[in-house]
């Protein structure tokens, strides 16, 4: 999901776009941990640190971002 993607909202069943704030909340904290896997030499921990950034990019977003229409 990206900001601008029409979905269907869960409370009324109208088409809605998600706004770019909600997106970007909630894709800041797996943005941030995968940088972090930028600065350590072990591959073993930047593989790791890659895929928890993934999954909370992934997760977040289907936990955090509203899909009901915003008044």
């Amino acid at each position: 999901m990206g900001p601008g993607v029409p979905v269907a909202c869960q409370s009324c069943g109208k088409t809605i776009k998600i706004t770019y704030p909600a997106w970007m909340k909630a894709a800041l904290p797996g943005v941030l941990v995968m940088v972090a896997a930028l600065f350590f030499e072990s591959n073993l921990l930047v593989y790791g640190l890659s895929a928890v950034g993934l999954a909370l990019m992934i997760a977040l977003h289907l936990l955090w971002v509203p899909l009901v229409k915003e008044e």
